[in-house]
């Protein structure tokens, strides 16, 4: 993880709340739950492979951190966030140490019904909130190939044709492209996990494809923090914020534009593109 000097953006912190916020409240609860598990459950389990990196958070800074994200106060988390920052911990520590083993605490009480359904939910929606305003501090390293993309197909589609034949005009264009078909959801995130390219374009259908795609883009944004995330395909169509509720980096309706946003990103002129 190539990692930027800088402050916790809490102002982003608090949009994205907001957001995962009305996400929650209009999902069946089963979805939400799929959600926050799959944060909770793959931050955690990054907490168990990654190597120590400043300091080995004490087990009541663990303790107050994970408090406080399941507290009443949809602030004191980030607060805590901001305060260890301040303190002069670096970025990658609070990402791969306190919140990992603050997600895996979260976990152990929603497991032996030491919080609620609702705290951990909460907390998880948090967590991710966090994240979102780390992102402008994980500066993209430079890539092998400028030009390299990874295609895939969220996890249920069926219909190929699209994806396979964006990838062929792509590569006439010059690029180096990987596609990924016919892998449940576990199996595409440690496909993704591997790959070299920070671009990844995600090819979703119409409605259905929904829930699929944004556990995909969750489990995807603990996993890859640093990759760029493009929505094409029917769901592009739909009235659905891809952007900013789902948290893609862009959503191309039409090839044309899958090149354009592409490219853009490519050039990595910025740490990423996110119009909100």
């Amino acid at each position: 993880m190539n990692l930027d000097r800088g402050l916790f953006d809490k102002a982003r912190y608090q949009q994205a709340n907001l957001r995962m916020g009305s996400l929650q409240e209009s999902l069946p609860q089963a979805a939400v739950t799929a959600l926050a598990r799959e944060v909770v459950l793959r931050l955690a389990e990054k907490s168990k492979k990654i190597p120590l990196v400043d300091a080995d958070p004490k087990e009541d800074e663990v303790e107050s951190l994970s408090r406080a994200l399941i507290s009443d106060d949809p602030d004191a988390g980030a607060d805590v966030i901001v305060a260890l920052q301040q303190r002069g911990v670096s970025v990658e520590t609070i990402y791969l140490s306190y919140l990992a083993m603050a997600a895996r605490r979260l976990g152990e009480w929603w497991d032996t019904d030491q919080a609620s359904f609702s705290q951990v939910t909460a907390g998880a929606g948090r967590i991710y909130a966090i994240m979102r305003g780390l992102r402008p501090l994980m500066v993209p390293g430079d890539a092998s190939v400028e030009k390299s993309v990874v295609f895939a197909l969220v996890p249920g589609e069926t219909h190929t044709l699209g994806i396979s034949m964006a990838t062929d005009l792509f590569r006439e264009r010059g690029w180096e492209v990987d596609l990924l078909l016919g892998l449940d959801h576990d199996g595409l995130v440690a496909a993704l996990g591997k790959s070299k390219s920070q671009l990844i374009g995600l090819s979703a259908g119409g409605q259905r494809s929904i829930l699929p795609l944004m556990k995909l883009i969750v489990a995807l944004r603990v996993s890859n923090p640093e990759a760029l995330i493009m929505v094409s395909g029917q769901v592009a169509a739909l009235d659905v914020d891809i952007v900013g509720q789902l948290g893609a980096d862009a959503a191309a309706s039409s090839f044309d534009q899958a090149v354009s946003l592409l490219s853009r990103l490519a050039r990595i002129e910025l740490p990423y593109i996110d119009a909100r």
